[in-house]
């Protein structure tokens, strides 16, 4: 009886150590969020668009998928905008962030995401500009 007690539970770690190894190969690991992106950057402020900066986050703890790109009027109420890891898979990643409004004040921030996306970046703000201004990442002391 003992001995059937033994090879039930060997069969189980078996089965239990195969479902491990697949969910590792395929990327189906138990994820943990990444930590927050760093040096978060306004490199440039167009009249529509901001051209952002940012470094991948020292954990990533996983597979990197995507990145998030929360941006809005008010620190309280942001859209979300996800990009493909894949097509910024740089230690420093560079984005436009398009379709803004002329003239208007933005905040943004960055998260990282696994299958578990993690903390957001602190917000920047920045103004979009008028016709004929011009500011650079000189002009927001970064």
């Amino acid at each position: 009886m003992m001995g059937d007690s033994k090879l039930r539970r060997l069969s189980n770690f078996s089965i239990i150590s195969t479902l491990c190894n697949f969910m590792i190969t395929h990327n189906y690991c138990f994820s943990i969020a990444p930590g927050v992106p760093r040096n978060v950057k306004i490199v440039k402020v167009h009249k529509r668009s901001v051209d952002l900066s940012w470094d991948k986050p020292q954990t990533v703890n996983g597979v990197l998928r995507n990145y998030y790109v929360y941006f809005g009027f008010s620190k309280t109420s942001l859209s979300k905008k996800g990009l493909s890891y894949s097509s910024y898979n740089g230690v420093t990643v560079t984005f436009t962030l398009q379709w803004l409004e002329e003239y208007k004040k933005y905040f943004v921030g960055i998260s990282a995401a696994t299958s578990v996306e993690g903390e957001r970046s602190p917000l920047l703000d920045f103004t979009t500009l008028e016709d004929g201004m011009f500011r650079n990442e000189n002009s927001y002391g970064v």
